[in-house]
C-alpha cells in the first residue's frame, strides 16, 4: 500500500473570526485530512475499484460466465421473437447490446467486464425510462387490460362512468405489457404505439374527454408507422408489429367518438395478422403472451359474426396442446384456460353450420342435420368433461355454489369466475343447438340452458366484489344469459309443437342470436 501523503500528518488552520474558511483550497485540505484514514482503509480492500454490484439487479450477479457473452436470456428466436426465459421485465429497464464484449468473471462467477456493456450508467435517461418521464405514465399499469376484449360493450361502462377505467388499471398482472421496457426502442411502430397510448391515458386521467390535438397527432403517427411495417414483408410478421396492433386498440377504447365498426375492424385486423403469422411463429414467451391475449376476442368475434374460427384447425389445436403441456407464460391464463379455448374454438364453426342447416330444405338436409347433431353432442360431452375435471360448479345455482370461489384470493377467484362463465355460456350455445336440430324431446336441453343462464346472472354480484376486470369480463357473458331467458317461451313452444324429425323455426333461432349480438355492438 502506498504511503498516505508527503504532507505533514497534522496541519494547523488559523481562523480569525471563528467561521469556516472561505478559501476553497483550505476547505479542500480540511476534507482531505478528515477523510484520509477512511480513504486509506478503502484503498486497502481487495475489491477497491470494482463496481458497486448492489446497485444492479440480483440476476446479473448470479449469471454464469458466458451467459451474457452469448446473449442468453434475450436472444432472437427462430421466428423473430425473443427467447426470454427466466427474466422479469418488471425488475429492470435494460437495453441489450447487439454485440456484447467478451465476458470475464471472478472466482465466484460474477460477471465483471460485461456489466458496463449490459447496464447503462443512467437507466432512466434514455429509452423506456425517458418515455415514462416524458408522458408521466407507465404503460405497465395497463397490463390488466391485456386479456379484455376491446369492443363497444367494453367502452360503454367507461363512457357512463369514467372512473371505472382507473379501477381497471390499478392492478398489474403478467402479460405482453411486461416485455415493453426491453422492446422499447427496437421498432418504430411499437415505439409510436406506446407513446400514443401513454399520452392518451395521461391526458384522459387529467381530463376524460376528447383527445387533444397533440394526442391525435401521436395516434396518426402511430397508425402510419404501423401501416408501413405491415406493408414491409421484412417487418410484417415481427412480434413487435403484432404488439403495436394490440396496444392501439386501447386508444380506441378511450376514444368515445369512434364508431363501433372501427373497433370491429381493428379486432379483425389483429386476428388476420395472427392467422397470417401461422401457428409456428409463437415460440417465445412474448409471442405466446400476444397470442393468448387475443384468443378470447378472436373466438368472441367469430361467434358474433356467426362465422367459423380459424383456431379450430389442426395446426392451431396442436399449438393449444403444446402451450397447455408447456405451462402458460401468463399468470392469468392458466392451463385450464388453454384447454377450454382449444375446445371452445370449435363452437363458432359448428354454430355456423347448424344455422345454415336449419334453413336448408334440400333432400339430403336430414342426413346433414343428423351428422351435425352428433357433432354437437360430442362437443358438449367434451366441454362438460373439461368442466368436471376442473371442478367447475355448474349444478346448483340456487344454493351456495358460488361461495367456494369467494374464499380464494382475488386473482384466483377472478380466474375461476371467468372459467365458470366461459363454460356456462358455451354450454348454453350447445344446448340450444341440440334443441334447434331436434326440438321434439329436447326439453331437458332447454332446461339446462335456462339453468346455466340463471347461474351466470347469479355471478354478477360476487364478480363485482372481486374486481372491475372480472365484472367487465362477465358483462359479455350476461348478454347471452339474458337473451336465453328472454326467448324461453318461444323455444318451449317449438319443443312442444314441432313433430319428430323437424328442426326449429329459423326465425326463432335468428331472433335468439340477434338478441345477444346486438348488445355487443350497441
Amino acid at each position: 500500500m502506498a504511503p498516505l501523503a508527503s504532507s505533514p500528518a497534522l496541519q494547523w488552520i488559523n481562523s480569525v473570526d471563528g467561521q469556516k474558511p472561505a478559501s476553497p483550497s483550505v476547505r479542500r485540505m480540511i476534507r482531505s485530512q478528515a477523510m484520509s484514514r477512511a480513504s486509506a482503509e478503502r484503498r486497502g480492500k481487495a475489491k477497491n475499484g470494482d463496481r458497486n454490484l448492489r446497485q444492479f439487479p440480483i440476476r446479473y450477479r448470479s449469471l454464469a460466465p458466458g451467459d451474457l457473452g452469448t446473449g442468453a436470456g434475450h436472444d432472437q428466436s427462430p421466428t423473430g421473437g425473443y427467447q426470454d426465459e427466466g427474466l422479469d421485465p418488471n425488475k429492470a429497464l435494460v437495453r441489450w447490446s447487439a454485440q456484447p464484449k467478451p465476458v470475464q468473471a471472478d472466482a465466484h462467477g460474477t460477471v465483471l467486464s460485461a456489466l458496463p456493456v449490459w447496464i447503462p450508467a443512467s437507466p432512466v435517461s434514455a429509452g423506456y425510462g425517458a418515455m415514462r418521464i416524458r408522458y408521466d405514465f407507465d404503460v405497465l399499469d395497463l397490463s390488466g387490460l391485456a386479456p379484455l376484449h376491446i369492443s363497444p360493450a367494453t367502452t360503454q361502462p367507461i363512457r357512463e362512468r369514467p372512473s371505472r377505467f382507473l379501477d381497471l388499471i390499478r392492478s398489474r398482472q403478467w402479460s405482453y405489457f411486461s416485455y415493453l421496457p426491453w422492446l422499447y426502442g427496437n421498432t418504430t411502430s411499437l415505439d409510436d404505439a406506446i407513446c400514443c397510448v401513454a399520452a392518451r391515458v395521461r391526458q384522459w386521467i387529467t381530463d376524460p374527454g376528447r383527445p387533444t390535438d397533440r394526442v391525435l397527432a401521436l395516434y396518426a403517427q402511430a397508425v402510419r408507422s404501423l401501416q408501413r411495417a405491415l406493408d414491409d414483408p421484412a417487418q410484417r410478421f415481427h412480434p413487435d408489429v403484432l404488439c403495436a396492433t394490440q396496444i392501439l386498440s386501447i386508444f380506441q377504447m378511450l376514444d368515445f367518438e369512434s364508431h363501433s365498426d372501427v373497433m370491429v375492424t381493428h379486432a379483425a385486423g389483429a386476428a388476420a395478422l395472427i392467422q397470417l403469422r401461422g401457428p409456428g411463429r409463437y415460440q417465445s414467451n412474448f409471442e405466446k403472451a400476444l397470442f393468448l391475449c387475443q384468443v378470447g376476442p378472436i373466438i368472441t368475434e367469430a361467434l358474433l359474426s356467426v362465422s367459423p374460427c380459424f383456431l379450430e384447425g389442426p395446426a392451431w389445436q396442436s399449438l393449444f396442446e403444446e402451450m397447455a403441456l408447456g405451462k402458460s407464460p401468463l399468470s392469468y391464463f392458466c392451463d385450464d384456460f388453454v384447454k377450454a379455448w382449444a375446445c371452445i374454438s370449435c363452437v363458432p364453426g359448428l354454430f355456423c353450420r347448424v344455422q345454415s342447416a336449419i334453413g336448408d330444405i334440400s333432400a339430403d338436409s336430414r342426413a346433414t342435420q343428423g351428422r351435425l347433431l352428433r357433432h354437437v353432442l360430442e362437443l358438449r360431452a367434451r366441454l362438460m368433461t373439461l368442466a368436471g375435471e376442473q371442478d367447475m360448479l355448474l349444478s346448483d345455482p340456487s344454493g351456495s355454489a358460488q361461495e367456494p370461489f369467494l374464499l380464494l384470493n382475488e386473482a384466483q377467484s377472478g380466474i375461476q369466475y371467468d372459467l365458470l362463465g366461459l363454460y356456462a355460456t358455451n354450454l348454453i350455445r350447445l344446448e340450444r343447438l341440440v334443441v334447434a336440430l331436434q326440438p321434439s324431446g329436447s326439453i331437458s336441453s332447454e332446461e339446462n340452458a335456462q339453468r346455466l343462464a340463471v347461474q351466470i346472472l347469479c355471478m354478477d354480484h360476487p364478480a363485482r366484489a372481486i374486481g372491475p376486470r372480472t365484472s367487465s369480463s362477465l358483462r359479455f357473458k350476461m348478454y347471452i344469459a339474458k337473451a336465453t331467458m328472454a326467448t324461453r317461451e318461444e323455444w318451449r313452444r317449438e319443443i312442444l309443437c314441432r313433430p319428430l324429425g323437424e328442426v326449429v323455426d329459423k326465425e326463432v333461432f335468428d331472433h335468439w342470436v340477434a338478441a345477444y349480438t346486438k348488445e355487443h355492438t350497441r
